[in-house]
């Protein structure tokens, strides 16, 4: 891929990771799409591609879905539109307030996908909860905003995927798993965080609200749960 991108995406890369949670599952996390935006328009087509060539028992949409009022009908129409193949659950992100996260909600739940916030979603042997759980918690947690994760790992959550910092769209060198110049602004900016069976992975994102970025290639996450 190119180190420089403007605009759009115009193909994801697939970041493969496999982490022990004690069951078997294949998540492939999506966070970041950032709806209804002019150089957003080809998320849709280019996760649908994601999905078709990696074959994932579950979709997890992890925040940031829609950018504006725009994005809800094609927002809407992507849950549809996956559902056809696999599970699709989802978390609001920050930006989703601009839309309205009811309407979000709404948006996911017409088109018969779960909202992790209210319901828990089961794959294979794996459950995914969309919120922290004090109580009987969840293998894994798909949560937007990485910050979270020191909660929900003394919570028990094995795994917890987030997405929200985009790699802060620029990496000029990476060390120890941080990615700078974000991670002197960002703890958490870097691709994959273990304390003890504890995992944070961190998605660099499919699309961006400033639609510029430098050594810091769209993402998604294929996960392989064993």
């Amino acid at each position: 891929m190119s180190r420089v991108v403007v605009g759009g995406a115009e193909r994801l890369l697939v970041r493969r990771e496999v982490v022990t949670v004690g069951a078997t599952a294949r998540l492939l996390y999506a966070s970041d799409l950032h709806l209804g935006l002019p150089w957003t328009r080809r998320v849709p087509d280019l996760l649908a591609t994601a999905v078709d060539e990696t074959r994932p028992d579950a979709v997890l949409l992890g925040g940031d879905l829609v950018e504006r009022d725009a994005g809800l009908r094609e927002l809407h129409d992507l849950v549809e539109r996956l559902r056809i193949h696999v599970q699709v659950a989802a978390v609001p992100g920050n930006h989703d307030q601009r839309a309205g996260r009811d309407r979000v909600r709404e948006a996911v739940v017409a088109a018969r996908g779960i909202w992790l916030p209210e319901a828990s979603m089961s794959s294979g042997g794996v459950r995914v909860d969309g919120r922290v759980r004090s109580k009987y918690p969840g293998q894994v947690l798909c949560a937007h905003d990485p910050t979270i994760w020191p909660r929900a790992r003394d919570a028990g959550y094995t795994l917890t995927m987030a997405g929200h910092l985009h790699g802060c769209q620029m990496t000029l060198a990476t060390r120890a798993g941080r990615e700078y110049p974000g991670a002197w602004f960002y703890r958490w900016n870097g691709a994959r965080f273990e304390e003890g069976e504890r995992t944070l992975l961190v998605s660099r994102g499919v699309a961006d609200t400033l639609p510029l970025r430098w050594n810091c290639p769209h993402d998604v996450l294929l996960v392989e749960c064993v």
